[in-house]
């Protein structure tokens, strides 16, 4: 379960997220370990790592302080879908949460319809998800991509529950640098404007240890969901200590 919110409505402590993608066997459970020492030591940090679906139970068997979430869940809670595991079944295994929307789904054919079945799916099977939207300001107009940010988020209304939200420009992923900090604080304020202080908002998009600090000292930014460097303790485990310091002065 979460940790306690603060007090005060739509103020969260901060949330350092990790996403391993398609990466990860037993072998790299030897990091999960050493990411779980940072985190028992975080308490002012909600820790949560996507690990592949073969690493589920493991991951969650192993982990004290760390919370486990599924990469994606299939839109229906059974059935004949050979390859596919559903919110149950990765709830089963151990995840708390799921990753939902994430462009590189979305470009293996996610449609908003898709998105917010998979919603529903996972709040059904009392899962928090954690919903990705990329609208990009790099090289788009603006008006466009807030509609497309507008069209992303609809499927919010398909969840009862507490939702978290990751803005992830499709420019920044994998890229060698973080979205730009006006863009970053543009995206997050129409978020919060659209959703409301219940919703935590994440940052996502080629975070690491040299960018952490900027991007959550920015308004409406409430944590981060890092890709490539989560799947290292060595890289991981001192973003986990600068949030929780953080939060500590805060």
């Amino acid at each position: 379960m979460l940790r306690e919110q603060q007090a005060e409505p739509g103020a969260f402590r901060p949330a350092v997220v990790g996403n391993w993608k398609m990466n990860g066997t037993r072998a790299a459970l030897r990091e999960l370990d050493e990411i779980d020492r940072a985190a028992r030591s975080a308490s002012n940090v909600d820790v949560v790592i996507a690990l592949p679906f073969t690493l589920l139970d493991a991951g969650s068997r192993r982990m004290t302080a760390v919370q486990i979430a599924s990469q994606d869940v299939h839109v229906e809670p059974g059935g004949a879908h050979t390859g596919c595991i559903s919110a149950p079944m990765a709830s089963d295994a151990g995840a708390v949460f799921t990753l939902v929307g994430h462009s590189e789904t979305r470009a293996r054919g996610d449609t908003s319809a898709t998105v917010a079945h998979k919603l529903r799916a996972a709040t059904k099977a009392g899962m928090t998800p954690i919903l990705c939207v990329g609208a990009d300001l790099n090289g788009q107009a603006p008006y466009e991509a807030f509609r497309r940010l507008r069209d992303e988020i609809a499927p919010v209304a398909e969840t009862n529950g507490q939702m978290w939200v990751a803005y992830e420009p499709e420019s920044a992923i994998g890229a060698d640098s973080a979205a730009d900090s006006d863009q970053i604080a543009t995206v997050h304020a129409r978020l919060r404007e659209h959703l409301g202080p219940s919703a935590r908002l994440l940052y996502g998009g080629s975070v690491n240890a040299d960018n952490i600090a900027q991007i959550l000292s920015l308004p409406n930014v409430d944590g981060v969901l890092v890709g490539r460097a989560s799947m290292q303790a060595s890289t991981f485990a001192p973003m986990i200590t600068f949030a929780d310091q953080s939060a500590r002065r805060a």
